[in-house]
């Protein structure tokens, strides 16, 4: 194909042939330079000549001028080319289409119009990279499905759109309510209510549209959670639709635990957040009492807003709480407070019973300044309410997470020999949470407190030590522990400790009993605000080319 072929019309200059005008100098250098030098005028005959090269120059020189402009085009359509065959070969084309989609929805896990003043949506951005990208998009529903959405003027034909291109597929709604209110935008989105499978909806939105009661009564037959706000008559009301879809299975409750009268029986994962009710484990005790089929409990003792999380204050009921027994399997404790923290987990777990459960996760912040810590963190990590809970309770932990907390190492070990069935542990010091609200040095006291990851911390795990002095029971904590995550302050000083762990726990005798000879399989350090020495850890490279996931990182640098 000729290469003018692939120049846009536009683009195109005419043909160019070279024939220069100029074939001789009027004068030798030499001479020119000699005549230069001297004050004589010019000959007619000369001048004629000289004023004929001048202009044949001239001519000359926009003709090479156009035939570099020529090729210059040439070279930018050839350009373009390449880059085209180059898109044609890039291996993303080889992708089959269902890969591809499975990329797109890693990539846009949710489309927000106006939540929070946000507007982003990677399922808009994705159809718009090309022909190919906006099929696969367009053709993938489930790409649409999930929406968050205010019930704004603007927000309406993006809606439209992903209800269109979401077919028949099932919703993940989250709605808030607007300034510039439009009560399209929530007629459009409950002509499709026999599609909501989430439903998280600003209790505002009940209060300042005019709906009918009872408008969700048997139009919510794939609702599977949905969040509750009570007690007011309007999210009552809801509370009653609710009860009426078959398959709700998790329930948020705000504040509030729905009365009695509420279909618990079908409710498998419960999230409870409360904001400043200082009577708040008799909500979590109430509700596993209702909940006899549950399967786990969320329980928050703070609010996220933005850019601030809004502490609640704690205090001890004046009336011990009542036992309550519970076959959950997982429980997660999420506070907040500028109070009480410990008192508050004593509380809860002292009445707890709960046979079955097989992960727990403790996550303990607050905000103080340095002369209110000790208030904040009245006491001592509860630590005989929480044997007396295991003992109790004899359920085979597997999963334990400890976060935020101002834990002494000889209190986690302690805690750790009671569950000897653990096969997964984090441990966020306090302030080396993964929040990135809580960890920013201006939220944190001018001082640290205590230092829960030591070196007698990987004593305890280091199954070397444990053969040595063959005392399994005393020596080695966490026998068949295969995953660990640890998050440190700059304290930090256990390296070689860690790293004989880990090797330990690579290495351990096949031979051995007690279930020693499970590898810890994962492992992951991050020391915030330290450089580490990259060379105490190059043992560990070694065993991440053996099999082991490891990784280590010291201030935001990656050393394994």
């Amino acid at each position: 194909m000729p290469i003018d072929s692939l120049i846009p019309a536009a683009m195109v200059a005419p043909s160019i042939t070279i024939n220069p005008r100029v074939s001789a100098l009027p004068m030798p250098p030499a001479d020119l330079q000699n005549r230069l030098r001297q004050s004589a005028q010019l000959s007619p005959c000369e001048d004629a000549t000289i004023s004929q090269f001048i202009q044949d120059a001239e001519h000359d020189m926009q003709m090479y001028e156009r035939y570099v402009q020529q090729f210059n085009i040439r070279q930018v359509a050839l350009q373009l080319e390449i880059a085209r065959y180059k898109s044609l070969k890039s291996p993303i084309r080889r992708l089959p289409r269902d890969i591809l989609e499975v990329v797109f929805l890693h990539s846009a896990p949710v489309n927000n119009l106006g939540v929070g003043r946000a507007w982003y949506s990677a399922a808009f951005d994705l159809s718009s990279v090309c022909h190919q990208w906006r099929e696969v998009a367009i053709d993938c529903p489930t790409l649409w499905c999930n929406i968050a959405s205010s019930l704004s003027k603007r927000a309406k034909e993006p809606v439209e759109i992903c209800l269109s291109r979401s077919k028949n597929h099932p919703l993940s709604l989250k709605l808030s309510r607007a300034n510039d209110g439009d009560e399209g935008v929530f007629s459009l989105l409950l002509a499709h209510s026999n599609r909501w499978v989430n439903l998280d909806m600003d209790f505002n939105i009940l209060l300042s549209l005019a709906r009918p009661s009872g408008e969700f009564d048997g139009r919510l037959p794939l609702l599977k959670s949905a969040l509750y706000e009570g007690p007011h008559p309007r999210a009552q009301e809801f509370l009653n639709s609710l009860s009426t879809a078959p398959k709700l299975r998790q329930l948020t409750c705000v504040e509030h635990i729905p009365p009695g009268s509420f279909r618990w029986s079908s409710i498998r994962d419960l999230c409870l957040v409360h904001l400043a009710n200082p009577d708040t484990p008799r909500y979590a005790l109430d509700a596993l009492r209702e909940c006899q089929h549950l399967e786990s409990l969320v329980y928050c003792g703070w609010r996220h807003d933005g850019t601030t999380l809004e502490a609640t204050e704690y205090t001890s009921p004046g009336v011990p709480l009542p036992p309550t027994t519970s076959h959950i399997r997982s429980i997660t404790i999420q506070i907040w407070q500028y109070s009480g923290i410990y008192s508050l987990l004593r509380d809860l777990f002292q009445p707890l019973t709960l046979p079955s459960v097989t992960t727990i996760s403790i996550h303990g912040q607050c905000y103080v300044d340095d002369d209110s810590f000790t208030t904040a963190f009245d006491g001592s990590w509860p630590y005989e309410t929480m044997v007396d809970f295991l003992t109790r309770s004899h359920c085979a932990l597997t999963t334990l997470e400890l976060l935020g907390m101002p834990l002494y190492d000889d209190d986690v070990v302690g805690f750790l020999r009671l569950v000897p069935s653990l096969e997964d542990l984090t441990i966020h010091e306090l302030w080396a949470d993964a929040d990135d609200i809580v960890s920013e040095t201006s939220l944190r006291p001018p001082r640290m407190y205590t230092e829960t990851i030591t070196v007698s911390f990987f004593e305890q795990l280091n199954v070397g030590l444990a053969v040595a002095v063959f005392d399994w029971e005393n020596t080695l904590a966490l026998p068949k522990l295969r995953r660990l995550c640890l998050r440190v302050r700059e304290h930090f000083d256990a390296d070689e400790a860690f790293v004989d762990m880990v090797q330990s726990r690579w290495y351990a005798p096949l031979d051995i009993d007690n279930g020693v000879s499970i590898k810890l399989k994962e492992v992951e350090l991050i020391v915030l605000d330290k450089d580490l020495d990259e060379t105490l850890y190059e043992p560990l490279k070694w065993l991440e080319k053996d099999g082991m996931m490891v990784t280590v990182r010291g201030n935001g640098k990656y050393i394994v």
